[in-house]
This record gives C-alpha cells, structure tokens and sequence, in this order.
C-alpha cells in the first residue's frame, strides 16, 4: 500500500512555487480550466527526449506493444534500474539509442502506468513487509538527526 500524503495540494505548494495567470472573473473556460490536468507544466524539453526513448522503444519492439501482450512489472523495474545506476555513474545516454538515460526512465514509468490502466501489466513485485514502516522508522530517526546538528551549529 503507498504512502498517501492527505494533503497533496499542501505538498505542491511547497514543492513548486505556482503562480497563477491572472484571468478575468467573467471567463467560464478559465475556471473550468483550472478543474482538469495541467500538461504545460511538463517540460517540453523532456517530452522531447521521452518521445525520443519511445521510438526508439517502437522501433525495436513495436508501438504499445505492452497494450497488446502482458507485461511483467520488474522487467520494466530492472530496466529503469539499470538505467538509473548507469546515470549515477556520471553516464548520461545510453550507449545503444544515444538517448539520455533520464529519459529512458521517465518512458519506462509511462509504459507501466499505460500497461496498468489498460489492464496488460502483470505485478510481479516483490513484496516486502514492513517495508513503509521502516522507511517511516528511518525518516524518523533522520529527522533527529538534522535537528540535533542544527542545536550543535546553532
């Protein structure tokens, strides 16, 4: 089960200063607007480079291809790893498409959402219980920490 913080629209507003445009009061299609998805809040740069790792994808194995066959979850888990490590190695593209591994990763997400909205993504994580209670153990323990160095540097 995730983590859900219960005040997500809090935790945006401290992540990411948003300063809305300014609109007349009288428009309908600006407050309809404000009720659905934001997409220009995606950086067109990365949509670009994520484009790039989907074709890439599509031409090896076919467009949405996990639309039309089942796809395990840790096929795509351990290719976003690999990818992941290779970038905190100081590695930034993938040696076979030339394209930054960032955006492998970021591609490899969106095949798993799209697979598991459409009803093709096999689950075959790893469970592990107790996991989010030790996280929320550690985070604890970390918090500590940082306030007990902030009385020492104080």
């Amino acid at each position: 089960m995730a983590i859900v913080d219960p005040e997500p629209q809090r935790f945006l507003a401290e992540a990411v200063p948003f300063k809305a445009c300014p609109a007349p009061a009288e428009n309908p299609k600006t407050g309809a607007g404000r009720l659905k998805p934001e997409p220009h809040l995606v950086s067109p740069i990365a949509m670009l480079w994520i484009t790039a790792a989907l074709e890439n994808g599509a031409i090896k194995y076919g467009p949405f291809n996990w639309r039309d066959t089942p796809i395990p979850t840790n096929t795509y888990v351990s290719a976003m790893k690999r990818h992941l490590d290779e970038y905190a190695t100081g590695v930034d593209r993938a040696s076979d498409s030339l394209v930054p591994h960032l955006a492998h990763i970021a591609a490899g997400c969106i095949i798993l959402m799209d697979a598991e909205a459409k009803g093709t993504l096999i689950d075959d994580r790893f469970r592990i219980d107790g996991f989010e209670e030790v996280l929320r153990e550690v985070q604890a323990l970390k918090a500590g920490w940082v306030e007990a160095r902030r009385a020492v540097a104080g």
